[in-house]
């Protein structure tokens, strides 16, 4: 079985496993689970996710356990699935797996776990955005990533001014395990962070993981290559959020950036009109802003003008 499993004989696998159960229930290897689930997460239909997770419960049942890196592949399928809260459990249990091991490291020898994939952490995190479960998300994605050489030693970035070192002091905001998500799982947790809290508290947090995700080598470049899917909510959502309370200047400062991704041909680096008056709204009502209205009614005229130039040719399209 476990055998057919590795080759992608998943059905015949899973027919061999069931049969040797009714007959001898001990005869089944835990290796076997492991390659039957590692394939199941592979094959990722939904019904394989949650044969794969019944798999692994009879396992602990009867006191086995799959590896760790057996265990991030189901974590990363089940969350593409949309079994949100399963993948967010196993993850605890993956978390609470690795501790223990680094404890028993410590005492015995220098010797490393095997690693838990990024990607696990990175679909936990995009499927706990997208079903607004904010907190969870900033929970995984600010937990020290267990998937490094390390297994937790990993370095922050830097301290950042204003209003997000505030935050980071006061709150004890961090974000070590963001190191490792990708920019579009970042970007999708900028906006979730937004909005799906109020307050400074919430736009803190986004604006670390904003600052964080300019400081990544080519940071310029990576806000251009962004999606314009989503892409256009993490500018919209910021820019709102900023104005809201009362952060002018980092709500201009996030403007000029997506200026520049514009400039550069980002296709994400736009705004709704309606966030764009907002801004325009407030840099009039202070005098100290005032003169960067221009620019923000610039802005606001060239996304009317490309929303008419689209209207038409949608007009066209379906004429």
């Amino acid at each position: 079985a476990s055998t057919a499993a590795k080759a992608g004989r998943v059905e015949w696998a899973l027919d061999a496993v069931k049969r040797a159960l009714r007959h001898s229930p001990k005869a089944v290897q835990d290796s076997t689970f492991d390659s039957i689930i590692s394939s199941l997460c592979k094959v990722c239909p939904d019904e394989s996710v949650l044969v794969a997770a019944r798999l692994l419960h009879m396992l602990r049942s009867r006191g086995g356990e799959v590896a760790l890196e057996t265990q991030g592949a189901l974590i990363a399928a089940a969350a593409k699935q949309g079994h949100v809260q399963l993948s967010l459990s196993l993850y605890k249990d993956a978390c609470a797996r690795a501790a223990r091991a680094r404890a028993q490291q410590a005492q015995q020898s220098p010797a490393t776990a095997a690693p838990i994939p990024a990607v696990a952490r990175g679909s936990l995190v995009d499927a706990l955005c997208h079903a607004g479960m904010a907190e969870e998300a900033w929970e995984v994605a600010g937990a020290p990533a267990i998937d490094t050489p390390s297994h937790g030693a990993v370095v922050g970035p830097p301290a950042s001014s204003g209003v997000d070192a505030v935050g980071e002091a006061e709150g004890g905001f961090q974000h070590d395990g963001a190191d490792a998500l990708g920019d579009r799982t970042v970007m999708r947790l900028i906006t979730a962070s937004v909005r799906g809290g109020s307050g400074a508290v919430s736009l803190t947090r986004a604006l670390s993981y904003y600052d964080a995700l300019k400081r990544r080598e080519g940071g310029a470049t990576r806000l251009v290559e962004l999606p314009r899917r989503g892409g256009g909510a993490m500018w919209t959502c910021l820019i709102e959020a900023c104005v809201r309370e009362g952060e002018l200047e980092r709500a201009l400062g996030v403007f000029d950036d997506m200026r520049a991704c514009r400039a550069a041909g980002g296709a994400s680096a736009h705004a709704g009109r309606a966030t764009l008056a907002y801004l325009s709204s407030a840099c009039m009502r202070d005098v100290l802003y005032r003169p960067r209205v221009r620019e923000v009614a610039a802005q606001l005229q060239e996304e009317q003008t490309a929303s008419l130039a689209q209207t038409q040719i949608d007009a066209e399209v379906h004429a």
